[in-house]
């Protein structure tokens, strides 16, 4: 890659983060400053990972106004999956893990750039059939309302954001490690179980 196309992918990666990191309630700091750093015990020479990916998740957020973005925001924090720069989908690790997770989720086709050919046609399945191109589906998502997103989303959730938290899991205990505190996991059980218990009563 270039070094100008580095550069605008930079860019559009700090552009989708700020969207992201915006919600109903204001704006969440930006992942490198010192004051995140500590919230997530970060130490020097450790990476910081987010774990809604902001790429992966760019896509559902194509096409909305400022309004239904910060909405969009709100929901997925309600789902348990916060996404942006807040400090719960935050995680510091070193860089071998941090790559490793990457790779895994480009291996499998949930995290992938234009150039991919998971995107624009032309890749293998494990079955020897040439696989659908993504690039379409993605493109639809953007003609979308907002309700309709929330619609396709739990499906995502559940097996692309699914996997990436399993390999994030098994290479936690490959390095002897857990990136976040018991007390942490442990709150975000709850938050996620209260979510949908109320979810549940919501639609009886």
């Amino acid at each position: 890659m270039s070094t100008n196309a580095k550069r605008l992918a930079e860019k559009q990666r700090e552009q989708t983060l700020a969207i992201q990191s915006s919600n109903t309630a204001g704006k969440f700091a930006g992942h490198k400053t010192l004051g995140t750093k500590a919230k997530i015990g970060y130490t020097k020479g450790d990476e910081i990972h987010h774990r809604q990916i902001a790429e992966i998740y760019r896509p559902f957020f194509e096409g909305l106004n400022e309004r239904d973005s910060r909405e969009l925001v709100d929901w997925f924090e309600s789902e348990g999956y916060p996404v942006g720069n807040n400090p719960r989908n935050l995680e510091s690790m070193n860089q071998p893990m941090h790559k490793e997770l990457h790779r895994f989720a480009k291996r499998f086709g949930i995290q992938a750039d234009g150039n991919d050919l998971r995107m624009k046609g032309g890749f293998k399945a494990d079955n020897g059939e040439m696989a659908r191109p993504s690039q379409p589906a993605f493109d639809n998502i953007s003609t979308l309302s907002l309700n309709e997103r929330m619609g396709i989303l739990p499906l995502f959730l559940k097996y692309g954001q699914g996997a990436m938290d399993e390999e994030l899991g098994r290479l936690n205990v490959i390095n002897k490690r857990t990136t976040r505190s018991p007390d942490a996991l442990a709150q975000d059980f709850m938050h996620q179980k209260l979510d949908s218990l109320i979810q549940e009563i919501r639609e009886a």
